[in-house]
């Protein structure tokens, strides 16, 4: 999943589309007014127009550059600050048969500290988070939230995630088929010694599904010839939309993702390679 002025939700944008009202207002602590969008990323709200006098056109007040880096990504803070309200669903480990984090001591039951959660109980569970807390860890910055569950009301924390967002499965929902390529060798394996080999470099492989996955949403990518392997989901892989739910940066518009995929064709990135390349 898997920092700042924090965001405060305070309500729902009343408009006429459906898009539009999925979006949310919210406030910083400094009193900026900001909107989040349905597909994970925020903007500042509309800067007003000023008044002027007839006859002439009014002048639009410009954001300084410092709002404008802002509107690009939240901060963590801000990030994990949004996620109140969130529908989310429990996610399993299943080697040892429990919800992630919950063999750790890191998922559980508001106090019960330490009692496990078996999946066959509580995996796929579906809630919605009513607390969030950015917290120093050890081994850095984590997000701490607790969940209400729709079935039960029982609440559950998690300390080192274990849950993933619904509306970040409909983003990556959205990118099945989509087709990206391997930027260097990949060694391929289907879970055995015999099963296995090396991909070449521009490999193409297609996103032939998704589903929820030990630690969030896995992708299933798949090679003209059959061969599939499953591949986290990251924001970047639908141009970031759903950066929200991640605590790391997205920069919007990459056309490759650093030492793994292109995610344009990149004959047509790098028109003047030959074709032994």
């Amino acid at each position: 999943m898997r920092y700042g002025r924090l965001v405060t939700l305070v309500g729902i944008l009343a408009v006429g589309t459906s898009v539009l009202q999925a979006q949310q207002k919210a406030v910083t602590e400094d009193g900026k007014a900001v909107i989040l969008m349905p597909d994970g990323t925020w903007k500042y709200a509309t800067t007003p127009v000023k008044t002027s006098t007839p006859g002439k056109t009014p002048a639009v007040a410009k954001a300084p550059d410092s709002e404008k880096k802002a509107e690009r990504e939240m901060t963590p803070a801000e990030k994990v600050a949004s996620w109140k309200g969130e529908q989310i669903t429990l996610l399993v480990d299943p080697k040892v048969g429990m919800v992630t984090g919950s063999n750790w001591g890191q998922t559980y039951k508001r106090g019960e500290k330490g009692k496990k959660l078996l999946a066959t109980n509580y995996g796929g569970k579906v809630g919605m988070i009513v607390e969030t807390e950015m917290k120093t860890e050890s081994y850095g910055p984590r997000a701490h939230v607790v969940v209400k569950l729709d079935d039960t009301g029982e609440e559950i924390v998690f300390e080192l995630g274990g849950f993933g967002f619904i509306a970040e499965m409909k983003i990556a929902e959205a990118i099945v088929g989509k087709q990206f390529w391997l930027k260097g060798t990949k060694l391929w394996t289907n879970g055995t010694y015999e099963d296995r080999g090396y991909l070449p470099p521009l490999t193409p492989v297609t996103v032939t599904r998704v589903s929820w996955g030990k630690y969030g949403i896995d992708l299933d990518l798949r090679t003209e010839d059959t061969r599939s392997w499953a591949r986290e989901f990251d924001p970047e892989f639908a141009d970031c939309n759903g950066s929200r739910f991640h605590l790391h940066s997205c920069d919007p518009g990459r056309k490759e993702r650093s030492g793994d995929f292109f995610l344009e064709n990149p004959r047509k990135l790098h028109p003047t390679w030959t074709a032994t390349i």
